[in-house]
């Protein structure tokens, strides 16, 4: 038995942390030890304390008091001192946006680090400072990224070695996926969306942000309404809190353009899965996204999938045979091809089942967490 450290930037339902929660649960099943180190909370945190011992990193800077009388300790070398006490084996770090611990954490513990970065060169930027993501890709003895895409940025815009690099596409637990489309009832799930069985449903899933593409999402509805008004074409996101700014800007621009009725917007939910096994068609209309996960979700439903260009993971998953790959922000091509597999289901079925076969036979948990745990045990030897 094995004591492997993780470190989260957060425990969000996203994603990565998604993702990280799956592989703390298959090594744990193999008898392994675990410990997570969060940088921040978040709704997952209770999931993770199942299966791994929950620490927190304080964000706290000691203050001049503490120092005046005497505690030579802040929470954070308390924290690494107990760690330093748990035999450690390895500490397994994951995104970019936990590199701002990088050089503590090596400090501190002084043993292998193996660095897991979910992200492209936008988010990259955005989620990590220069000297901080320098750091972590000095100090990483392994780092994997989650897709090709990923990998070949990270040689190539950040002088990272091409031997310091494996790629591990990212994966789901595909059995707890395909338990719930088992269970489905998809007249009771449309019915809920105010949707009905004769609607072709196209569903877009992810927090809503500008990587994300949700404006992209109402523009390719908009093309749909337009060139094809009659049809009954029904749109649906999944992952936008009912408050706030964008919300309030999205329900003006369907308001304006007409399309309030025709495009659903859902708060994030745990029922993603279900509402997207309810659908026909699974729109990725992503700027930026290495390797989605609700891609994966939405393919093991046998939907087929839309997305982009020169994106990241979805020209990598989706190729020529598991959907269609349209040029960067081409809204017009991408309403075209919706409307094509409205009047030809079975050429988008084809697809979808393409799509279900690519999950279970290649991009699946099997696979890649066998070969994360060959990574970490060769590590520690």
């Amino acid at each position: 038995m094995k004591h492997f450290l993780f470190v989260s930037h957060d425990a969000n339902r996203a994603g990565a942390q998604l993702f990280l929660l799956n592989l703390m649960v298959y090594l744990k099943q193999q008898g392994h030890k675990l410990s997570l180190l969060l940088l921040g909370d978040g709704v997952l945190e209770k999931n993770f304390a199942e299966v791994a011992t929950v620490h927190h990193y304080s964000h706290e800077k000691p203050s001049k008091y503490t120092r005046i009388f005497g505690a030579n300790q802040n929470k954070n070398e308390q924290l690494f001192s107990e760690l330093r006490k748990a035999n450690i084996s390895l500490a397994y770090v994951n995104t970019i946006a936990s590199a701002k611990i990088i050089v503590e954490l090596k400090n501190a513990l002084q043993i292998p680090v193996v660095s897991h970065i979910h992200e492209l060169e936008f988010s990259i930027q955005l989620y990590s400072k220069f000297e901080e993501r320098k750091q972590l890709f000095k100090l990483s003895d392994k780092i994997i990224a989650c897709s090709n895409a990923v990998g070949e940025n990270l040689i190539e815009k950040h002088s990272v070695s091409f031997n310091q690099v494996t790629t591990v596409h990212s994966f789901i637990d595909n059995q707890s996926v395909t338990e719930k489309l088992n269970k489905l009832n998809i007249t009771e799930t449309r019915t809920k969306l105010n949707l009905s069985s004769a609607d072709f449903v196209v569903t877009g899933c992810g927090n809503a942000e500008w990587r994300k593409g949700l404006d992209i999402f109402i523009q390719v509805a908009n093309a749909v309404n337009q060139h094809n008004s009659d049809s009954k074409v029904r749109f649906v996101w999944i992952g936008i809190k009912h408050a706030g700014d964008l919300y309030d800007k999205t329900v003006y621009d369907l308001k304006k353009t007409g399309l309030y009725e025709d495009v659903t917007l859902l708060e994030p939910t745990s029922q993603a899965v279900e509402i997207i096994g309810s659908s026909d068609v699974f729109l990725l209309p992503s700027r930026e996204d290495p390797f989605p996960l609700v891609m994966l979700e939405a393919a093991l439903a046998a939907k087929p999938i839309l997305g982009f260009d020169k994106t990241g993971g979805c020209g990598e998953f989706v190729e020529d045979d598991a959907g269609a790959v349209i040029p960067y922000l081409d809204v017009n091509q991408m309403a075209e091809k919706l409307i094509r597999w409205q009047q030809n289901p079975d050429e988008a079925k084809a697809l979808g089942q393409t799509a279900k076969q690519k999950v279970l036979g290649i991009y699946n948990f099997d696979n890649s967490v066998k070969k994360i745990e060959v990574l970490l045990n060769e590590m520690t030897v």
